[in-house]
């Protein structure tokens, strides 16, 4: 699947907002874990010949897009690995050596072809960053709420149905996004994530004039109803450290009452189904918010 450049670039940019969110999060009380500052930074092994010639310094591998089917049970050799970005290959199902690496903080799956994640997703207890968007995940197993120190969870592109009331679990994330899945609603537990800075709900349309026309296939197959969210539930307004709320792509017609609660650095409301008498109420409640409503009648 492609994305366009500037799907890469907002990507990149919400990496880039979590890294520096987390700049001042402490140590772990393990002292062999890096920061994520220091993963984002440290030397980055491309291969598996590479990284097995000192199997001790290796924290970061990436082997992403080597058209890999399974992944070499090798990597069960690296005991200091936290990062793992394996895109862009062939696994169908999630690789059970990931959830032996006791040690990972960041795993990037996208495009993978995943259908389903495993029922023991807890095992990896300091897992913080996971992207897997591109998948075909229809839905999000129990133990992943369990995830208790997990704070950017980037899921787009999938075939979720459906954010269960269980989400409240997760309560150490700084940013989610579940643009372009099929989920009608979304749950009042969504109040409960108290440390939310970002939440991305895109929907689908915006990529009907991609300038890549087997992207746009792939989303008109995959999503054949467009714009499924109507409302945000009234809870988000106890999210007080949101700034940034993407809510573009939608059929949204309303906001919660008590928008003024927030403290909004940017909401984007491009191409929803918003009156222009709910954006001026958005505009009083939030004035010194940046609000993007491209494409409003």
């Amino acid at each position: 699947m492609h994305f366009t450049t500037q799907t890469r670039s907002y990507r990149w940019g919400l990496l880039c907002l979590i890294a520096v969110l987390c700049t001042h999060c402490s140590q772990s009380q393990d002292m062999e874990l890096l920061t994520i500052n220091e993963l984002l930074i440290a030397e980055v092994y491309s291969s598996m010949e590479e990284a097995l010639k000192e199997p001790e310094k290796v924290y970061k591998l990436d082997l992403s897009g080597h058209k890999l089917t399974e992944l070499p049970s090798e990597i069960l050799e690296l005991p200091n690995l936290q990062f793992l970005s394996i895109g862009s290959n062939k696994f169908g199902e999630f690789p059970q050596e990931i959830l032996e690496l006791e040690k990972l903080q960041v795993l990037y799956m996208p495009s993978c072809g995943l259908r389903a994640l495993p029922q023991d997703m807890d095992r990896l207890k300091h897992l913080k960053h996971l992207s897997i968007p591109g998948n075909l995940i229809r839905e999000l197993p129990p133990s992943f709420f369990r995830l208790d120190e997990l704070k950017l969870l980037d899921i787009y592109v999938n075939l979720l149905e459906r954010l269960p009331p269980e989400i409240k679990g997760l309560r150490s994330l700084d940013a989610l996004d579940i643009s372009m899945n099929p989920i009608a609603e979304l749950p009042e537990e969504l109040g409960e994530l108290s440390n939310l800075r970002m939440l991305v709900v895109r929907g689908a349309t915006r990529y009907d004039r991609s300038e890549d026309p087997e992207f746009n296939a792939a989303i008109n197959d995959r999503y054949p109803v467009k714009k499924p969210m109507k409302v945000l539930p009234e809870s988000i307004t106890q999210l007080k450290k949101l700034r940034i709320l993407d809510m573009s792509d939608n059929g949204f017609i309303r906001l919660p009452e008590d928008l003024a609660t927030l403290q909004l650095k940017e909401i984007d409301i491009t191409n929803t189904e918003m009156p222009l008498s709910e954006v001026e109420r958005l505009r009083k409640a939030q004035p010194d918010a940046e609000i993007i409503a491209y494409g409003l009648d």
